[in-house]
């Protein structure tokens, strides 16, 4: 999937990335007609690639232009939390690390003291 999208451009999320973004969705109301075509379409995809057979009337195998260009930019949405969240993680990482080595350093100082004979 990197391959692909490093050659021909766009945002390494797949379709069983998305459906596990969408799903959740479908417990709370019923989907939209537009969202529901979108779900069975990466539906569809995750099954291929679990190589599954989807029953005809669930299965989808193209979405129009103006789908495609919902389901990537939920893509690109899931891509952009993806990468927000390693980037707080990291510093947070960082953060609790100039902690730990303060603590040290507190620890390993010492202070030389002038003995006093008066």
């Amino acid at each position: 999937m990197n391959m692909k999208v490093m050659r021909e451009g766009g945002v390494p999320v797949g379709d069983t990335e998305a459906l596990a973004y969408i799903f959740p969705r479908t417990m709370e109301e019923p989907l939209s007609e537009q969202w529901m075509r979108i779900y069975t379409y990466v539906f569809t995809q995750a099954m291929k690639f679990k190589k599954v057979e989807v029953p005809e009337d669930l299965r989808r195998e193209s979405l129009s232009d103006y789908d495609m260009r919902e389901l990537n930019d939920l893509k690109t949405w899931i891509y952009q939390k993806r990468v927000q969240h390693r980037k707080e993680k990291a510093k947070a990482e960082r953060q609790a690390g100039s902690q730990v080595e303060e603590e040290k350093d507190k620890e390993l100082k010492t202070e030389t003291v002038q003995p006093s004979f008066f």
